[in-house]
């Protein structure tokens, strides 16, 4: 069991998840929790996905995908058929292992 209260994840066994910025969504995959974190505006974060294990550690933060001067944080976060999908304002959509963090898929959409 978990609880989530700002940028933190507090578990049954006593141990915490510190987040530097608040958690926007939490999503459980299994013995993984998919972390998505919300920094404030002004703030560039992009690799703001990140796999919890049950315990409170941290397994995989997202890879880099666009230069550190770009502000394109993902916005979104989906279990989409066993995957982590996360997608961001450049219309991209990555599907992530969620045990791993291993990106399997890219996709960019027209919307």
């Amino acid at each position: 069991m978990y609880e989530i209260m700002g940028n933190e994840i507090r578990f049954s066994n006593g141990k915490t998840a510190r987040f530097e910025h608040p958690i926007s969504q939490v999503i459980q995959f299994d013995e993984v929790l998919v972390v998505r974190i919300w920094p404030p505006i002004g703030t560039i974060y992009n690799e703001n996905i990140l796999g919890i294990d049950l315990s409170g550690d941290t397994l995989w933060q997202i890879e880099p995908q666009y230069p550190a001067t770009e502000d394109v944080a993902y916005g979104s976060l989906e279990n989409v058929e066993g995957y982590a999908v996360a997608s961001n304002i450049k219309n991209l959509a990555v599907y992530l292992n969620p045990a791993t963090g291993e990106i399997v898929k890219r996709e960019h959409s027209l919307r």
